[in-house]
């Protein structure tokens, strides 16, 4: 019984996953992109790509969901380390010579009208040419999420005015204090958006982390394994397609008695 029950929990998750939007709803009053923003994580074994919606852990704790000879990997991530925009494998939206705006923040730390977030970074003066490196405004604090409900932690990608200036009213949410990281919530994004002219954004992504107190997520069984190198990246190909994700759904219904969850 016990099995069916992480199995329902699995097949929620990947539903959720092959149907989500690049933005969570209660953030898409800024603007919701069409494009969705290539982010990865470094973890201790692998790189990975977020896909929108995908339910993500902070210490690499994993859910496998196995269909006869198939493993689709639904969690396997490291949210601790640094997430890295690749803008070279984020559109036709994304332009030579144009400078961009990263941020990641968190809509449900405190849920507020107008939106205010809990801010986790932001970097300027990104480019095509050159995503991997930009100027640090604020460092990353990677997610602590609170409450039972997984929080919908979310990338944006703007497009930087040339006259880009931050008012020095928003420069106590950008200080780094990982013993008290408190001046990084309740940050007003709309009004920051508003007085920075970064307009709506032109790519964005996201991703669901609950707290691990909370979860139910455990550690694979050894006798799951995954292959792991440090040059391998899991793809949406490979690892997550929409495609691939429904097609599944529909072998699950026909043979749930095959499903094997390692937990």
């Amino acid at each position: 019984m016990r099995s069916f029950t992480f199995a329902a929990t699995a097949i929620a998750i990947v539903a959720s996953f092959a149907s989500a939007g690049s933005l969570p709803s209660e953030i898409a009053v800024i603007g919701e992109p069409s494009q969705v923003l290539n982010v990865t994580f470094q973890t201790s074994t692998q790189l990975v790509e977020v896909q929108p919606g995908l339910l993500l852990t902070a210490n690499g704790n994993k859910h496998l969901l196995r269909i006869l000879a198939t493993t689709i990997l639904i969690m396997i991530i490291e949210t601790k380390n640094q997430p890295e925009p690749n803008l070279k494998k984020s559109g036709s939206v994304i332009k030579k010579g144009q400078k961009y705006v990263f941020m990641m923040v968190d809509p449900d730390t405190n849920t507020t009208d107008p939106t205010s977030v809990a801010l986790h970074t932001i970097v300027t003066n990104l480019t095509l040419a050159n995503s991997s490196s930009g100027n640090i405004l604020a460092e990353y604090v990677a997610p602590e999420p609170s409450g039972t409900a997984p929080h919908n932690y979310t990338f944006l990608l703007f497009k930087q005015p040339s006259n880009f200036t931050v008012a020095s009213i928003y420069d106590p949410y950008f200080p780094l204090n990982l013993s008290d990281v408190w001046n990084r919530v309740n940050f007003p994004l709309p009004q920051f958006l508003n007085s920075t002219g970064l307009d709506q954004p032109v790519a964005a992504n996201w991703f669901q982390e609950k707290s691990e107190s909370n979860s139910t997520t455990t550690s694979a069984s050894a006798t799951a394994t995954t292959t792991s190198t440090s040059a391998q990246t899991a793809t949406s190909s490979s690892m997550a397609s929409p495609e691939l994700l429904r097609g599944h759904l529909l072998a699950i219904s026909s043979m749930l008695g095959a499903i094997w969850i390692a937990i």
